[in-house]
């Protein structure tokens, strides 16, 4: 009677199962559903009965990553991409090209753009502002855009477009550019043309002063000319004499790069088709920065994988390379990017294989990242440098620096994350059940990634932050006091999904399998800074790790009355720490 009743409750409780998965992956803001589910799984008892029924979910996983990729697609078709794309290697070559981009730059050339040559411009003038174009992104590309002119025929200058670096470019732009350009060609592209083509005129001053540069007063005055009024009417719409509408006409000229009214409205439909493109990449949470923060910047590995990375500080300052937790892009906390200019440092986050903009790596294992830093380090030439690992990057940093060595000035670990975390009382925290979740169901805790980053939005990912840091009380009052903090948290968490779900997946089952290092290369002193309060993972959790791997750190800072996220008011500290002489 006893195992009748048990196997009815089974299959009750596994019909409210398949209604969850359904629920998650129907409703755009709904998460509760399988954090709830992973929680019970995680609480039941490993029976063979009860693991062959979930099992059966298997097939309802599969439909509910379909249902989800179909339902939280945009609406409607996505129209084409509104402008040409032209691809421009390190000596100003031709890498690929749309139709057109071909169409536009073969009036400034004599036999038209051919990919792998350079193009034959009539006037030699134009060569050097292609030559200077590149030079300007290979300073280092940020978040903005820079606007492009050729001379035409008769040396008037003309904005043919916006050029920007590969890694920096809108998701919409970025793909159709992978679509057009042929593989073996991708890594030799270190800027990409943005030629519009026309569309119809806005109507919003703001995204004048925004995309060009012009002042409030001149914004207002494009705006009016752009719909066809003469110079006379806009003075008159805006209350100013004709004097100062010359004036500020006169300005925007001069910033634009043009000297006729008819060629100033030509040139303002370009770029606004241009700019509607980059403010919806922005609004859909695109790299083309964040508070002014730079894109990621992207570098070929020697197998052919993408590595993305941003840069902050002084690029001449001491280098100090960053490995962030799993869930984290490679967007920098804003006080510790102001921080690091002001100590004179060289900050570079890395993002790891399958996270943010760096390509999944299929046979990633500690020591396959820890080539990955080499390589990046190689790549920026980075002789010597100091190795700080954030929560869960933790064994990848101690991976790397065991790697390279004497390479290496310092390692700085701050609220590190060695392994699967322990229960705490009587419950578990969302980090444990998705680990035990893991161990018995990998295919489940998969499918939720999938889901998750088919729908992953802000909204989501705010009540997913607040939930998996509910057992530590004072983590989530600094989220929750600081909406800075918050909103950073979010945006990193967000840009973690921009490629796939693979990267999270595949570091914790690295956790999983357990954290086995070789330190015998480690020559760096290395330092551990953690938060008496931590309570996603304790300092005695963290000592005990420490003790199993037979790792003995130069200094073990436990900082007073500090949760997980001390380094977000303790940065300072942290930095001077960084590159302190050995």
């Amino acid at each position: 009677m006893r195992s009748r009743d048990t196997a009815a409750r089974n299959i009750e409780d596994m019909s409210a199962a398949i209604d969850a998965l359904y629920v998650f992956a129907s409703e755009p803001d709904n998460w509760q559903e399988m954090t709830d589910l992973l929680a019970d799984f995680a609480g039941r008892d490993q029976t063979e009965e009860y693991d062959t029924l979930l099992s059966s979910l298997k097939d309802h996983t599969r439909r509910a990553e379909t249902l989800a990729q179909r339902l939280h697609a945009p609406e409607d078709t996505p129209p084409a991409l509104p402008a040409g794309l032209a691809g421009f290697d390190r000596l100003g070559r031709v890498t690929g090209l749309t139709e057109p981009a071909r169409e536009t730059l073969a009036h400034y050339c004599a036999q038209g753009p051919t990919a792998g040559a350079l193009p034959d411009f009539h006037d030699p003038e134009n060569a050097r502002s292609l030559v200077r174009a590149l030079r300007e992104l290979a300073k280092g590309p940020g978040s903005a855009p820079a606007l492009f002119r050729l001379a035409d025929a008769d040396g008037r200058d003309r904005v043919v477009g916006m050029t920007v670096a590969p890694a920096a470019a809108p998701p919409k732009v970025y793909e159709t550019f992978e679509q057009t350009v042929p593989a073996q060609h991708h890594a030799n592209t270190r800027m990409i043309l943005i030629v519009p083509q026309r569309h119809a005129a806005t109507e919003d001053p703001d995204a004048y002063r925004r995309l060009l540069g012009l002042s409030p007063a001149e914004s207002r005055l494009a705006a009016e000319l752009q719909t066809g009024s003469t110079l006379k009417e806009a003075a008159a719409s805006l209350g100013i004499s004709i004097n100062t509408a010359r004036n500020q006409l006169h300005s925007v000229f001069e910033k634009i790069g043009v000297n006729r009214q008819s060629d100033l409205i030509r040139h303002l439909s370009d770029m606004m088709a241009l700019g509607t493109l980059m403010d919806t990449s922005v609004r859909e949470g695109g790299a083309v920065g964040h508070a002014g923060q730079p894109a990621p910047e992207v570098m070929r590995l020697p197998c052919g994988r993408r590595l993305a990375y941003r840069e902050f500080g002084n690029p001449a300052g001491h280098p100090v390379v960053i490995l962030p937790s799993s869930l984290r892009s490679s967007l920098g906390w804003p006080p510790e990017t102001t921080a690091a200019e002001d100590l004179g440092i060289r900050l570079i986050i890395v993002e790891r294989p399958g996270i943010g903009r760096s390509d999944p790596d299929p046979s990633m294992t500690l020591e396959s990242i820890a080539a990955d830093i080499a390589a990046l380090a190689d790549h920026l030439g980075l002789s010597r440098f100091a190795l700080s690992g954030r929560s869960s990057g933790t064994p990848f940093t101690l991976a790397a620096a065991a790697h390279l060595g004497d390479r290496i000035t310092r390692v700085l670990l701050a609220s590190p994350r060695f392994g699967v975390p322990h229960g705490h009382g009587n419950s578990q925290s969302m980090l444990s059940y998705c680990f035990n979740g893991l161990r018995r169901h990998p295919w489940l805790l998969r499918s939720s990634a999938s889901i998750l980053k088919a729908k992953i939005s802000a909204p989501i990912m705010r009540q997913l932050t607040l939930h998996f840091f509910e057992r530590s009380p004072i983590d989530v009052a600094y989220l929750k006091r600081d909406t800075e903090l918050m909103e950073n948290s979010v945006v990193a968490a967000v840009e973690s999904f921009w490629h796939s779900h693979e990267g999270l997946f595949q570091e914790a089952q690295l956790f999983l399998d357990g954290i086995d290092l070789d330190l015998s290369g480690l020559t760096a002193p290395v330092e551990i800074w953690h938060g008496s309060e931590d309570r996603i993972i304790t300092p005695d959790e963290t000592r005990a790790h420490l003790e199993r791997l037979g790792l003995r750190p130069d200094r073990m800072e436990e900082v007073p009355g500090e949760g997980h996220f001390f380094v977000t008011y303790h940065y300072r500290a942290l930095l001077e720490a960084a590159i302190r002489t050995p």
